[in-house]
């Protein structure tokens, strides 16, 4: 599962017609919480997001997400963990894993972008990423 979090709903349908147009323009601002190895440091890259927490944990065996869902790291404890919430527009999950990889900073269990840890969903029992969408909004 690449992400996991909020899904929107219209419940008109002027309201379904703008936010299908928000979509298809690029205009959903997302908020996420990326769960890395290392703490993000944006440097020369600082206004492509913004990164408006980061806190640090240590010997963590299991991941708990906003109270909604947790991971389990499979096969050890990890000894840093940093949950930064991070806003972006018109970014797809798959172009914030690969940018956070690039800074030296995967995602856990984002093995395919160089995360060495592999994260177990605690409900369905499948290899996760631990990114979620904590909040989603656009300008009508």
């Amino acid at each position: 599962m690449e992400t996991s979090g909020l899904v929107m709903i219209a419940k008109s349908l002027d309201a379904q017609a703008r936010l299908k147009r928000a979509f298809s323009e690029g205009m959903i601002r997302r908020r996420y919480a990326a769960y890395t190895e290392r703490p993000i440091e944006l440097g020369r890259h600082a206004g492509v997001m913004n990164v408006h927490a980061c806190d640090e944990r240590r010997g963590e065996t299991e991941i708990v997400s906003e109270g909604r869902g947790h991971w389990k790291v499979s096969g050890g404890i990890l000894e840093r963990t940093f949950r930064s919430e991070i806003e972006v527009l018109a970014t797809r999950p798959s172009e914030l894993r690969e940018f956070l990889a690039r800074l030296g900073a995967p995602i856990i269990g984002d093995a395919k972008n160089g995360s060495r840890v592999t994260l177990v969903d605690g409900e369905t029992g499948r290899s996760s990423l631990a990114l979620r969408v904590i909040a989603m909004s656009f300008d009508s």
